[in-house]
């Protein structure tokens, strides 16, 4: 895997894009449906979750 420095800054940048997309759907939903105990919203905040934490040990690594 590759440090930060070398990864292209349009990947990283393209990657944190979509993860604020998905939160930004998911709170889309949840003030349309004024509620917060949808499995989507469950699904979804795991994924990005998930995404996150494999950007960050992606930048950490060697």
């Amino acid at each position: 895997m590759q440090r930060m420095e070398s990864l292209p800054q349009d990947f990283v940048g393209s990657y944190l894009r979509f993860q604020i997309e998905t939160l930004e759907d998911v709170l889309t939903t949840m003030e349309a449906e004024n509620a917060m105990d949808d499995g989507y919203m469950d699904e979804n905040l795991k994924r990005v979750e998930k995404n996150l934490h494999q950007i960050r040990k992606l930048t950490k690594s060697c």
